[in-house]
């Protein structure tokens, strides 16, 4: 949530926002001239934005600078549908997790004045917190410290459009258990930043909004930029969209005091491109503090290539610092490549989006700098793979907030994320594979008994573990009893789940979230393929079913029937 990659993938309830990050296959880049100029290039981004782009559709803020050129500034697309107002470079957007880098900056800048050390405990600065003198602000800052993100809890979007106090949502995580011990794993953690902003607030005697006013978006003129408040009408501001299957529609509308230090700021992309590159000028902080900021953090041998509100990796051997930011109705991204100091900034009021405004970074990247990159890796096709090992991968496989279908037609396999079109995949080994359209690749994991338990998936230098899902076996239903489970069900904490028929089958829509086909494996029990969940149906009474449960992530919910 607030922007996920796929470093950061969380298990909400049907929650397709990642995140806040899905990984997305695309296609490489369109070929280039080793002589064309930055300006033709960027003139091939513009027609590749345009093309991707609906006039009619939520829309884009893309800008673009190679060191003192500035080779894009551009609107695409709509801020708001309903009075077809189009996105300009005076657009405003939800920036999300891109806060967190801003909230970092104000912990360092307060270290700069000797109000706190990163070495710090918790429990210094907030003596009430449990276990806070076994967690380090380091640990908040690199997302080590195990407190659990408030934002993975079932219950958060039921609550979202809500104002909150600072203590109400620090309340909902303060006394949960740790989910591992402070610094032996990374996990990205909003709870953290959270409290890093409460932190600001408190040590600098100022509200968050006004120190980072003061100490940044004054001194850099970035007058665009501050905190979302829901009862402020800011000019330019881009309302947010969510996909669903007869179009567009309003998103969830988040109360930003739900997100804080991990993600309540909003911006523009010329106001983003004065912080990322004033950073890196040590205009924001001293070089010391820039230093320890893009300094990836390491458990043990393992590179978490996360520093101090910045994810600190490459592009095929060119370095990158970047962050994304996610929430219901809005995706961006920004990227700084220091080697040949280009900034790349997307905004987009979409979430589930129309484009992918990480990916969309890194294609751009790739058009106007991909003679500067390692070589995309050659795989040689294991021929001697045959049919009867590659049924035994045949599947769906968790992707936490989606699923993996691997398929096989005619001898070759297929791989298919949801949302996604489908590609093929072959074969380097018996058990890795690879695609041709991305630089991406997966392992195959087998038991004792030779048996599929997992796939194990590499992109972008992250690799991560995905479990197999049990196969569905499917059966139809008759009309009578589809009709018995129509209606709505009060889930607690979470909200009105209402199940419709279409056609032969049903389809289930909880709260404002898209409505999404179930389908049956028995008379009450239905599955969700795109999604590792759900429902059992219970009994019914004068031919209505009178209550159901939602099953995801190891959480039952339960609802009640409300309509007849």
């Amino acid at each position: 949530m607030f922007g996920h990659d796929l470093q950061r993938r969380s298990k909400p309830v049907l929650r397709m926002l990642c995140t806040l990050g899905l990984l997305f296959l695309i296609t490489a880049a369109p070929g280039r001239s080793e002589e064309a100029t930055l300006a033709t290039k960027a003139d091939a981004v513009r027609a590749l934005v345009a093309e991707r782009m609906s006039v009619e559709g939520p829309g884009l803020a893309l800008r673009v600078s190679v060191g003192d050129e500035l080779l894009i500034d551009e609107g695409y697309g709509l801020a708001d549908l309903a009075h077809a107002v189009p996105v300009t470079p005076q657009t405003k957007f939800r920036i999300g997790s891109i806060t967190k880098n801003i909230t970092a900056a104000a912990i360092l800048k307060l270290q700069e004045e000797g109000k706190l050390s990163v070495s710090d405990s918790l429990s210094s600065v907030l003596p009430e917190f449990p276990n806070g003198d076994r967690i380090t602000m380091e640990q908040l800052l690199n997302h080590t410290s195990g407190i659990p993100s408030y934002t993975n809890s079932p219950e958060f979007l039921a609550t979202v459009q809500l104002a909150v106090s600072a203590e109400e949502l620090i309340a909902r995580f303060k006394d949960l258990p740790l989910e591992f011990d402070p610094g032996s794993k990374f996990a990205y953690n909003n709870s953290g930043y959270f409290l890093l902003g409460q932190i600001v607030a408190k040590l600098s005697g100022k509200s968050f909004e006004t120190y980072l006013e003061e100490a940044f978006f004054a001194p850099l003129k970035m007058s665009d930029t501050g905190v979302h408040r829901a009862n402020e009408i800011i000019k330019h501001e881009a309302y947010g969209y969510t996909f669903t299957g007869n179009g567009y529609e309003k998103a969830l509308n988040w109360d930003m005091s739900q997100a804080g230090g991990a993600g309540a700021l909003y911006s523009t992309a010329a106001d983003l491109e004065t912080w990322m590159r004033a950073f890196h000028a040590g205009k924001v902080l001293n070089q010391e503090s820039v230093r320890a900021a893009w300094k990836p953090n390491m458990i043990g041998s393992e590179n978490t290539r996360y520093g101090y509100g910045w994810f600190i990796d490459d592009q095929r051997g060119l370095a990158r610092i970047s962050h994304g930011g996610g929430l219901n109705g809005f995706s961006s991204h920004l990227a700084y490549y220091p080697s040949v100091d280009l900034s790349i900034v997307t905004l987009h009021n979409a979430m589930p989006f129309a484009i992918s405004t990480g990916k969309l970074s890194e294609q751009i990247a790739e058009m106007l700098f991909g003679d500067k990159m390692d070589p995309v890796p050659e795989y040689v096709v294991d021929a001697s793979v045959t049919e009867k090992v590659l049924q035994e991968y045949v599947g769906r496989y968790d992707y936490q907030s989606a699923v993996m279908e691997v398929t096989l037609e005619e001898g070759q396999l297929y791989a298919q994320l949801t949302g996604q079109p489908r590609h093929a995949i072959y074969p380097m080994s018996p058990t890795r594979f690879f695609w041709k359209v991305v630089d991406a690749q997966v392992e195959f994991l087998q038991d004792e008994q030779n048996k599929t338990v997992a796939a194990k998936h590499t992109q972008n230098g992250t690799t991560f573990r995905a479990a197999r899902l049990p196969d569905l076996e499917l059966v139809k239903l008759t009309a009578e009893v589809l009709d018995r489970h129509v209606g709505s069900y009060q889930l607690k904490g979470l909200g009105v789940m209402v199940v419709e028929r279409v056609d032969d089958g049903l389809m289930a829509k909880l709260g404002n979230q898209p409505s999404l086909p179930i389908f049956a494996t028995s008379e009450t029990e239905f599955a969700y393929k795109i999604v590792p969940a759900a429902i059992v149906f219970g009994e019914a009474k004068e031919g209505k079913t009178q209550a159901l449960t939602l099953e995801q992530a190891g959480l039952r919910f339960s609802g009640k029937r409300t309509s007849p």
